[in-house]
C-alpha cells in the first residue's frame, strides 16, 4: 500500500470527522443520523482517532480568547497584526486552558464511547437467534425448538429457524 493512499485516507477521515463535529455541535441530529455516526466510528480505528483529534482542536479553538477578532480568510490584513508563535511574548498573551474545557472534552468523548457501547448492545439485543439445520440425502431429523414446538426435516433439506422473543 502506498504511503500517499494512507495519507489520503487519513485526510478524508479528518474531513469527515470535522463534518461530524459540526453536525454534532448543532444538536439537531435525528436518531438515524446518530446511528450513522456510530456506524462511521465503528468502520475504522482511524475514524475514532481522527474524531478525537478534531475534537481536541475544536476544543482548543473555542478556548482561544481572540477567536471572534480574527479576520475571515481572503481579507487583507497588515503583517503587523500577525503574532509570531516563536516569540516569548506569545506565551504570556494566551489565557491558560481552563479545567472546564478539559472536562467538557472528556464528557464528549465519554458520550461518544457510551453511544458506541449502546449501539453495540442494541445490535446484540436485537440479533435474532438463528439455527441452521441441514440434512443429508436419506437422513430425517426431528427437532424440538425452544418454544416447545417440533420440526421434522425431510432428507436433503436446508432449514433456517429464526427465533425471537415474540415469534
Amino acid at each position: 500500500m502506498k504511503a500517499s493512499s494512507k495519507e489520503e485516507r487519513r485526510a478524508r477521515a479528518t474531513e469527515e470527522a470535522a463534518a461530524w463535529v459540526v453536525r454534532l455541535d448543532g444538536n439537531s441530529l435525528t436518531a438515524a443520523e446518530r446511528l450513522e455516526f456510530v456506524d462511521w466510528l465503528r468502520e475504522s480505528p482511524v475514524h475514532v482517532a481522527e474524531m478525537l483529534r478534531v475534537l481536541d482542536v475544536h476544543g482548543s479553538l473555542t478556548e482561544y480568547p481572540w477567536w471572534s477578532e480574527l479576520l475571515p480568510a481572503g481579507k487583507d490584513f497588515a503583517l503587523a497584526e500577525v503574532i509570531p508563535f516563536h516569540s516569548t511574548e506569545t506565551h504570556s498573551m494566551f489565557v491558560p486552558r481552563r479545567r472546564g474545557a478539559w472536562v467538557r472534552r472528556c464528557a464528549v468523548v465519554a458520550g461518544l464511547a457510551a453511544a458506541l457501547v449502546a449501539a453495540v448492545a442494541l445490535l446484540v439485543q436485537h440479533q435474532d437467534d438463528t439455527v441452521v439445520v441441514r440434512t443429508q440425502p436419506g437422513e430425517r431429523r426431528e427437532l424440538t425448538l425452544t418454544d416447545g414446538s417440533t420440526v421434522t426435516a425431510a432428507p436433503d433439506t436446508d432449514l433456517r429457524i429464526r427465533m425471537s422473543r415474540d415469534r
